[in-house]
């Protein structure tokens, strides 16, 4: 029944806000830096500023280029297909742990998303709405919302083009928590197909509530200051469904980054510029990318207060791409409220770590990516001991579109416990197939 009213409700809006947009005159939304689906003026405005365009020229391609990218709404959305035809660990006999096997052999729908995104009235106001289809872990096929937001900011025109850009806003509604690099970038656009163990198996995923957007770029993007915070539902994962807390989940994150504007999705994958270099709605920085992240949230939970702190780093550099992540996380169960077992009524941590590169092969379109990471889960109780566990994962990935819209992928992850688990032949091999529109 519930997805019967999501479809009847996109349905409907496909028909309804397209005839609303085209009777408007739509421009690119200033805000787009976080969404890949909107249009971006900032290589023309980058052209008009340095005076290889006149203000003539540069109004009109402004037109042109709005509504050819830029057509108020549209469909947005993605479909994931995994085959794994050998896991050494039959998956009937897997005792779940952090990073074990989750793939069954065989096939597994492991994303279908569809929705709508744009911009309706005012070009600064943008929404997004999808719905989305996952096999679970015993076989069946979840359907419901993924995520559900509007956005809003807004940059005068005048302050456009100039050495110090401010843009502000807000966001409401459904949406990924502003916590750790990977989290926030989407399942179709990761270097592999997994997420690393320590992002995985953190409670973070999409929720409820409200954000404060901020973003500062100085002398045309050579320095990038990106800032969001805000108060959540503090569920910490899908938010459709009843409540599990009694307070709220407060998360926050600051990135910087250096030399040029680091592009959303992993890896340095430097496509084509199509149909032209002046009109390419995502041209790739030829010089070096490097950013920074912090990331912070308490979770005021129902018997415990969770808090977490994660730092990053990225650098891109003509095909080659390099990524590290580290979080800690602490779980301080509130022994008045607490339902737990007795070994698990003292305060107990997780922290991991991860290392990822790659390089993009531009002419076959292909890319080399490796990844090494630890996850340690330390209970802190006489009655439980400690865990720490790696996982090794290689891959090998085909780009038939630019940007992560159309992939096959092959994963082999070698999986090994370091301590308090006993050896575990799971080593697994992994396919997936990928289209994002």
């Amino acid at each position: 029944m519930r997805f019967r009213f999501v479809l009847m409700l996109l349905l409907a809006g496909s028909l309804l806000l397209p005839a609303a947009a085209n009777a408007i005159d739509l421009s690119a939304d200033p805000w787009a830096e976080d969404d890949p689906d909107m249009a971006q003026m900032d290589l023309l405005e980058l052209l008009f500023a340095y005076g290889v365009i006149d203000e003539e020229t540069y109004l009109e391609l402004q037109k042109l280029y709005a509504k050819r990218v830029y057509n108020g709404v549209r469909p947005t959305g993605s479909i994931l297909l995994d085959f794994t035809p050998w896991n050494q660990t039959p998956y009937d006999e897997v005792i779940t742990y952090p990073g074990a096997p989750t793939d069954e052999r065989g096939f597994r729908l492991r994303k279908a998303a569809l929705g709508l995104a744009g911009s309706v009235y005012y070009n600064w106001l943008s929404f997004k709405v999808t719905a989305e289809a996952r096999n679970s872990d015993d076989g069946r096929t979840d359907v419901g919302l993924e995520q559900a937001y509007i956005k809003a900011a807004y940059v005068p025109y005048r302050l456009r083009g100039s050495m110090f850009v401010p843009k502000h806003g807000f966001t409401l509604g459904a949406m990924k928590l502003p916590f750790s690099r990977q989290n926030l970038t989407s399942t179709n656009e990761l270097q592999l197909i997994h997420r690393a163990m320590v992002v995985d198996e953190m409670p973070i995923s999409y929720d409820l509530g409200a954000t404060f957007d901020a973003s500062y770029s100085y002398s045309y993007d050579l320095i990038k200051l990106s800032l969001r915070g805000g108060a959540f539902n503090g569920r910490g994962d899908k938010v459709y469904s009843a409540d599990n807390n009694d307070n709220l989940l407060y998360a926050g994150r600051a990135r910087l980054d250096l030399l040029n504007p680091m592009r959303r999705g992993e890896g340095d994958l430097q496509p084509q510029f199509w149909p032209n270099k002046l009109l390419a709605k995502f041209p790739e920085a030829t010089g070096p990318q490097l950013s920074f992240g912090f990331s912070y949230l308490q979770n005021n939970d129902i018997d415990r207060i969770v808090t977490a702190w994660g730092a990053d780093a990225e650098i891109r550099w003509f095909g080659v791409s390099l990524l590290g992540e580290i979080i800690h996380t602490r779980f301080e169960p509130d022994l008045t409220d607490t339902t737990l077992p007795d070994q698990y009524a003292e305060d107990w941590e997780t922290d991991g770590w991860y290392v990822q590169g790659g390089y993009f092969i531009r002419w076959i379109d292909v890319e080399l990516a490796a990844r090494y990471e630890q996850y340690n889960l330390d209970l802190l109780s006489d009655n439980m001991d400690r865990r720490r566990l790696a996982n090794t994962t290689y891959g090998l990935t085909w780009h038939a579109a630019g940007r992560h819209r159309a992939k096959l992928m092959a994963n082999y992850i070698m999986r090994a416990e370091l301590e308090g688990m006993p050896e575990v032949d799971n080593d697994t091999v992994t396919l997936q197939a990928g289209l994002a529109f």
